[in-house]
């Protein structure tokens, strides 16, 4: 499946992971700011650590223990190889 936001290069399954956790977070993390004793908030709470955030954790601790040198090509191929370019 490709990914809008991956540039030139497709998600893998950890990544994949990521990029919605990270995605719901950021809403979660929106309604704790705007309206924290909700019960929506409160809903929206429980179903991200009960669904969500594991399953981000061992996607995360799956990530870290690769190379970093894997880890900055993988970037580079997902930007479209415009992070070489880093120093």
């Amino acid at each position: 499946m490709r990914n809008r936001d991956a540039g030139l290069g497709e998600l893998g399954g950890d990544e994949q992971v990521l990029v919605e956790a990270r995605r719901r977070a950021m809403r979660l993390a929106v309604a704790l700011v705007k309206e924290p004793f909700t019960a929506g908030t409160l809903a929206a709470l429980r179903t991200y650590l009960s669904q969500y955030a594991e399953g981000a954790h061992a996607a995360f601790v799956a990530l870290q223990r690769q190379p970093e040198a894997a880890l900055l090509q993988r970037i580079d191929e997902l930007s479209g190889g415009t992070a070489g370019s880093r120093s």
